[in-house]
């Protein structure tokens, strides 16, 4: 059984930023503790997920870029009570696996996560985060990303010229492709089949909605292409 405690939050301004305090009057006492500054630059940008309210009892930590899309899978759904944020990251919740279901967006710490609402306490089941402080380089010869979703959202991965999968179930995208983005060089093979068998789509550029071809490919292959 999880510990009760109490949280009160404070605010203090400065000229720099400003900062959260939580107090939390539990059965080990009272504990203080200083929430993340808002946006600090000089920070690596990290997220931190706790079991208990004010930062408290279990916890893990994933650098600005990283996913879960179930959490379930390390122990970790419908558990989490806080989060904190550093450095240039921000995190989107989910309330079910596989970034469904409603949804929240943070860009700084959260001691108590039902100050977003109360019924978000140990109902998190899936999570993105971002470095808001990243660019990525451009393509030096070509890839395609493959989006869970039409108009290219949703969850997705990427490969580049020579890279394939044989078997998209091993990744969780299994019949889960209904978008391609085609950058460079790069063209792609979906395959009805894993192991590169079964009906084939050949796309050569970027398609917001794969239409009949939504959600049927068990398996991918990246080739080089012919376009600038």
């Amino acid at each position: 059984m999880k510990n009760l405690f109490l949280v009160f939050i404070f605010s203090l301004s400065g000229a720099a930023s400003a900062l959260d305090i939580s107090i939390g009057i539990g059965p080990g006492g009272v504990t203080i503790t200083p929430g993340t500054p808002d946006r600090p630059g000089h920070r690596e940008p990290r997220v931190c997920f706790y079991e208990d309210v004010g930062y408290q009892g279990r916890s893990f930590c994933v650098q600005a870029g990283a996913e879960d899309r179930n959490l379930d899978r390390s122990g970790w759904g419908d558990l989490i009570s806080s989060i904190r944020i550093e450095g240039d990251a921000s995190v989107q919740v989910f309330q079910d696996a596989r970034f469904s279901g409603s949804s929240l967006g943070f860009d700084r710490s959260v001691p108590d996560i039902r100050r977003a609402g109360f019924f978000w306490n140990d109902v998190i089941s899936s999570y993105r985060t971002v470095d808001e402080g990243y660019t990525p380089p451009p393509p030096s010869r070509g890839r395609v990303c493959f989006f869970e979703d039409v108009d290219f959202g949703g969850a997705s991965f990427c490969l580049t010229p020579g890279q394939e999968k044989a078997n998209l179930q091993r990744i969780g995208f299994d019949g889960n492709i209904s978008s391609v983005s085609v950058e460079g060089r790069a063209e792609a093979y979906l395959y009805g089949r894993k192991n590169f068998n079964g009906q084939n789509k050949w796309v050569n550029r970027s398609v917001r909605n794969l239409r009949e071809w939504s959600d049927r490919a068990s398996s991918v292959q990246v080739v080089r292409g012919e376009r600038p």
